[in-house]
């Protein structure tokens, strides 16, 4: 009688260890995936401001192209805050400025706001730290440009 009850023991044992190591799992598991998506939704809003910032400058060069568009100048607009450590890259098209985080899948974009259609297009890494925005009239049409 006495070895039954031995033998019931161990096997409490066994399932203890068992729940417990399930239990343990799951709670890192999921205390992994809070903070990934608290990271993410960071990432997310930094490039949103990033994409703010950019729709801004540009719009202002649109509109001294509109109100001069016979005019060449350039903008110089500072990408990267020292508190960044991600990279991004920046694009644009006529009417959408789009940045992407190197590392993540996160893509935002905004619109721009382009009333009379000038051609807007370049693309610019983060790691340049400094985007050049330059207007030129070139046979009629109007261009925008990202460089560095």
């Amino acid at each position: 009688m006495m070895m039954r009850d031995e033998g019931v023991a161990e096997i409490g044992y066994v399932y203890t260890f068992i729940i417990s190591s399930i239990l343990l799992t799951a709670i890192t598991m999921m205390s992994t995936d809070m903070v990934n998506d608290s990271g993410r939704a960071s990432l997310r809003i930094m490039l949103s401001d990033v994409a703010e910032h950019l729709e801004e400058e540009l719009g202002s060069v649109v509109t001294m192209a509109i109100r001069s568009p016979n005019s060449t100048f350039q903008k110089v607009v500072q990408l990267q805050p020292i508190a960044f450590t991600f990279g991004y890259r920046i694009s644009a098209t006529d009417h959408r400025i789009y940045v992407n985080a190197t590392y993540e899948r996160i893509r935002i974009h905004r619109p721009i706001m382009n009333p009379t259609n000038i051609e807007i297009t370049g693309s610019v890494s983060s790691s340049a730290e400094e985007l050049i925005i330059t207007y030129m009239n070139v046979n009629g049409t109007q261009r925008i440009t990202l460089g560095f």
